[in-house]
């Protein structure tokens, strides 16, 4: 069995069918044909019966229970492809595909269609540094110390532009990487069987069945945020139903100390974790309990941590110093939601760059603005 984590991942020679024939499939289909052109679908597949003249192909979530029966029928798991879907993530290609038909997209008309002639966004250029030419003077030498620590040319690149190019230009990068990659996924770093993920922030957890089909039914999976599974998408939570025994649901908040703590609560569910301890007339506030990262993996007790994935919703800079122990005992891999201000791009890079010993870092940023911008840091024995 062979994970894909975004269309470009399928083989460009491969002869597949799709199994099933619903919705889904019938989607995934379309983007396939449209982004790997000289692979071949020879349609849908609605039997378990084995097969040795294509490759099946696995999206729905309940992939575990048939990728079992097509090995008990006799089907090679070479054959076998699974790509879960980021269902509900409105900045990956699935949402993308469902919204805007005729994907990929044309980057700038689009842009100009979106922005302008829908009236999208009324106060848009907040969301651009193209427009922040003194916030970008005032914090330059820490920008360019970042550039320095980063560890790729593309890394280097990608950060120069979020910070500098007309939004046009993001729209295009957008466009043409949202096939080939997938937020939290990137190839420079690793998810295995056995693997301890310590997933800090869910809402509706589209990157839980990616970490799932990783990790197959072998190590754990700790999602962690203050309102739990509460916000789950029905396409996530009838993928744990699966692997029920390694994806645990620990309803906390993570902070920068251990005690209770109160957040404001948007409209869609999320809590607001750049507002700490701050009543909001806007919003409701609830108090919940909260550990820091090294409290929860103390009081867990786990052989390893191989994996911490956050995204906070503007806490990063409370909870990060909370997981210095964990670092530097378990030296995982991070990646780190650095977007949800403004000076978290170069604030939260450079404080990461001086704990993290000997990691290598590269940033990717998987929207059409600066939001969705990920830190990743790789410990440099991890290869």
């Amino acid at each position: 069995m062979k994970i894909l984590r975004a269309p470009y991942d399928l083989p460009n020679n491969a002869r597949y069918k799709i199994f099933g024939s619903g919705e889904r499939c019938r989607l995934l289909r379309e983007i396939l044909e449209k982004v790997c052109p000289t692979a071949e679908c020879l349609g849908f597949k609605t039997d378990i019966a084995s097969t040795k003249d294509h490759d099946i192909l696995l999206c729905e979530p309940d992939w575990p229970k048939t990728l079992e029966e097509l090995v008990c029928a006799g089907q090679d798991e070479t054959g076998i492809f699974v790509i879960p879907l980021p269902e509900g993530y409105v900045h990956a290609y699935w949402e993308m595909s469902r919204n805007k038909s005729g994907l990929p997209l044309n980057n700038e008309t689009f842009f100009t269609q979106y922005i302008y002639e829908d009236g999208h966004d009324n106060d848009w250029r907040r969301h651009y540094f193209y427009y922040s030419h003194e916030l970008i003077a005032e914090n330059m030498a820490r920008i360019e110390a970042v550039i320095y620590g980063l560890s790729d040319h593309r890394s280097r690149e990608e950060y120069k532009m979020i910070l500098s190019a007309k939004p046009p230009v993001i729209w295009d990068h957008h466009v043409k990487n949202a096939f080939k990659s997938m937020q939290y996924f990137d190839k420079c770093i690793s998810v295995k069987p056995g693997d301890v993920i310590i997933n800090c922030g869910v809402h509706n957890g589209f990157e839980i069945p990616f970490f799932l089909a990783c990790l197959a039914g072998a190590g754990e999976l700790h999602n962690i945020d203050p309102l739990g599974f509460d916000f789950l998408s029905d396409y996530v939570r009838k993928n744990i139903l699966h692997f029920k025994e390694i994806c645990i649901e620990r309803r906390l908040a993570l902070a920068g100390y251990d005690g209770t703590i109160l957040l404001p609560i948007l409209n869609d569910g999320q809590a607001l974790g750049s507002a700490v301890n701050v009543e909001m007339p806007e919003c409701k506030s609830m108090e919940f309990p909260c550990v820091t990262v090294d409290s929860y993996v103390a009081s867990q007790r786990p052989a390893r941590v191989d994996l911490i994935k956050m995204d906070l919703e503007g806490a990063e800079p409370h909870v990060i110093p909370g997981m210095v122990d964990t670092i530097q005992k378990f030296r995982p891999q991070l990646a780190v939601s650095i977007y949800h201000r403004k000076r978290h791009l170069w604030e939260l890079p450079l404080f990461l760059m001086k704990q993290c010993e000997d990691y290598r870092f590269f940033i990717r940023c998987y929207s059409h603005k600066y939001h969705e911008t990920i830190l990743y840091a790789v410990p440099a024995e991890a290869g």
